[in-house]
């Protein structure tokens, strides 16, 4: 089975979407049997703790909330979701982190019960996975991320990949630090670990990052022939600045 896998897009209002465009484009050429999305697709800024929603009970907000609004993150959501969505073949969405702050919103304000949801983002054509619950395609285990210690954290480190076989010793796709990485461990069976980047614009500058968006990695990755959780054709990274190249 052929997997391609789209990492952490962060779609928002006032960034162009246009990358979903040429992904769909892709995915029309080369016809891979799933496209596994890792989540974070819907950035939903406008329901962020860290800038001061006061959806998410955290009332230090920043004046960089200003303007924000639920309906505009949505239609910017939904705008990429259904350009991916022309693509026919089988779709897999894993709830990220990002998405997870609608339920967090609803469970801060219980008033919005009915309102506002995560059925609100345009996913009748995809599978999807709650947040942080695994999805399992031929042996190999997918999720937003996978958390290490008592404290729930991601997996992480200076070499994430290789530190996710060795916490899950198990063959595992992951997203969420944007960073792309790949470790193989063989013994009796040969074990792969995927951390996936990022697939941002171009243009895309995440504020909060600062320099350390530098360390990113932009673009998606094609897993060839997965069977035993490993994929035994080989894989292939293509960046965005080449799939713009090709389809902009």
């Amino acid at each position: 089975m052929n997997v391609l896998i789209l990492p952490d897009s962060h779609a928002r209002p006032g960034v162009n979407n246009r990358r979903f465009e040429w992904l769909l484009k892709y995915l029309k050429d080369t016809q891979p049997d799933m496209l596994l999305c890792l989540g974070d697709l819907a950035d939903m800024p406008s329901l962020s703790s860290y800038d001061g929603s006061a959806l998410t009970g955290n009332g230090r907000r920043k004046g960089s909330f200003d303007g924000r609004t639920i309906n505009a993150d949505m239609a910017a959501a939904n705008q990429a979701l259904f350009t991916l969505g022309l693509w026919k073949g089988k779709k897999v969405f894993l709830m990220g982190n990002h998405e997870a702050r609608i339920d967090r919103a609803v469970d801060n304000v219980p008033e919005l019960r009915g309102t506002l949801s995560t059925d609100d983002l345009a996913l009748a054509t995809w599978e999807v996975v709650p947040f942080l619950e695994e999805f399992q395609v031929r042996g190999l285990a997918a999720s937003h991320y996978f958390v290490t210690g008592v404290m729930g954290k991601s997996v992480g480190g200076e070499y994430p990949a290789a530190t996710l076989l060795k916490k899950q010793y198990r063959s595992c796709v992951m997203g969420h630090t944007h960073i792309w990485d790949v470790a193989i461990r063989k013994g009796r069976e040969k074990l792969f670990a995927l951390v996936a980047g990022c697939y941002l614009d171009p243009n895309q500058k995440e504020g909060y990052a600062g320099p350390a968006q530098a360390m990113w990695t932009s673009g998606v990755t094609l897993l060839k022939g997965v069977a035993g959780g490993f994929p035994h054709d080989g894989w292939e990274f293509i960046s965005t600045r080449k799939l713009e190249h090709t389809y902009g």
